[in-house]
């Protein structure tokens, strides 16, 4: 049996197309060291573009930035999160709480130091 904990919760960006392109290819190769053949069969197969752990806040802020660049060409594209259709307000969302939880801890960290040192 697989347990929850063992399974990648992912966030991804695959594109409404299926046509590939140049302008694809280059914009998935600013973030990626893929082929020009790999990329190919990623957006002809209907794969993710760019994925990530959902976790994982440099890889979202790539699927953000990944998804604008694509905007700026005219490529349609959208984010799913667990495999469900999702949005930039929620990725974004996703990193403001990241950046909280992080000061958090942080705070909690110096804090325990100061303890520590009295």
């Amino acid at each position: 049996m697989i347990s929850k904990e063992n399974i990648m919760r992912t966030v991804g960006l695959k594109l409404e197309s299926l046509v590939f392109t140049a302008s694809i290819a280059k914009i998935i190769r600013k973030y990626q060291e893929l082929s020009i053949s790999q990329i190919k069969q990623i957006v002809l197969n209907n794969e993710y573009v760019f994925k990530c752990d959902i976790i994982c806040a440099n890889g979202i802020r790539t699927i953000l930035h990944i998804k604008g660049d694509l905007s700026k060409e005219g490529i349609i594209s959208y984010i799913y999160a667990d495999g469900k259709l999702t949005n930039e307000e929620y990725l974004n969302n996703l990193l403001a709480s990241y950046k909280q939880t992080e000061n958090q801890v942080e705070t909690e960290i110096n804090r325990e130091a100061l303890l520590e040192d009295e």
